[in-house]
């Protein structure tokens, strides 16, 4: 297997597993929602699971890495840092740069990707002991 053909299987094992959290997490949002329960309880839950199986996946699969208390508190950081992140890159794009969702929202997403990988990749990966 060629250097570049080996990224792009690790890159789509990362985005697997990112589509598994995403899966996830809305899976929790709307069954929830259609229960009645409160948004913030929901998103912490949805949190809580996706981080987890996030962690587990990732570790196992996308970066054959054992799992560790301390690289699950750094993972788990990173994902919610990437919160407050996403809310101020979605109010420059929309309302700063004057962009319709339907744009603001889907360059939002790859820049999160982005910054996922990099976190998962520092947190979780080889990065992480160099």
């Amino acid at each position: 297997m060629t250097f570049a053909r080996s990224r792009l299987a690790h890159y789509a094992q990362f985005l697997g597993g990112g589509a598994i959290c995403a899966g996830i997490n809305n899976a929790i949002l709307i069954a929830g929602d259609r229960l009645g329960y409160s948004y913030a309880v929901l998103i912490i839950l949805a949190y809580l699971v996706s981080v987890s199986v996030g962690y587990a996946y990732h570790c196992r699969i996308t970066f054959c890495e054992p799992m560790s208390r301390a690289g699950y508190i750094r993972f788990s950081a990173s994902i919610w840092l990437g919160l407050p992140l996403s809310l101020a890159i979605l109010a420059v794009l929309s309302d700063g740069l004057d962009l319709a969702m339907w744009l603001a929202g889907p360059i939002m997403t790859v820049l999160m990707v982005i910054y996922h990988y990099a976190m998962t990749s520092l947190t979780i990966g080889k990065l992480q002991r160099q």
